[in-house]
């Protein structure tokens, strides 16, 4: 896949955002199931008419906690995305989600091991992939959805929460 920007860089820049807020203090287990609580509001948004702006920013968090993730466990995104090849096997916007979570299950598995090996990363990357090409798919303009997400958490901030 041909990554539309630079991963890394959000990487960077949302794990700098979570170490300020004080949440780096989670397991690699305990990120994957925030990774699916933002898959399964996404799926939401997928029932009855979807709204794309809602849409997108659900997408968004799906990328944010993914690429902070990718940061604290060496993940290049950029070098991993690149070397994915997206393929549907369905049509609709629900059966893609469903596709996307069926990849995401494979993603997790394999952080069930003591040691992460190469397919955490590709994992990772398969998720990363999707839902860049599924945001392309719909007309959501992916980057534009990080770059807002990012300026509202820092001005929620932590909002109480303790992670």
């Amino acid at each position: 896949m041909v990554v539309p920007f630079d991963l890394n860089a959000i990487s960077d820049v949302h794990s700098a955002w979570v170490e300020r807020m004080g949440w780096h203090n989670k397991t690699v287990l305990e990120s994957l199931a925030l990774i699916a609580s933002e898959l399964g509001e996404a799926a939401a948004e997928c029932i009855g008419s979807v709204n794309p702006e809602k849409f997108g920013e659900e997408l968004a968090d799906i990328l944010l906690r993914t690429a902070d993730l990718a940061k604290t466990e060496g993940v290049n995104l950029n070098e991993e995305v690149a070397k994915v090849t997206v393929t549907w096997t369905t049509t609709t916007l629900p059966e893609r989600i469903a596709e996307i979570l069926v990849g995401y299950a494979t993603w997790t598995n394999s952080a069930r091991t003591a040691a992460l090996g190469p397919d955490f990363g590709h994992g990772m990357a398969v998720v990363v992939a999707q839902v860049i090409d599924l945001a392309g798919t719909c007309g959501i303009d992916l980057q534009e959805h990080v770059r807002l997400k990012v300026a509202k958490n820092e001005l929620r901030g932590t909002r109480g929460r303790i992670i």
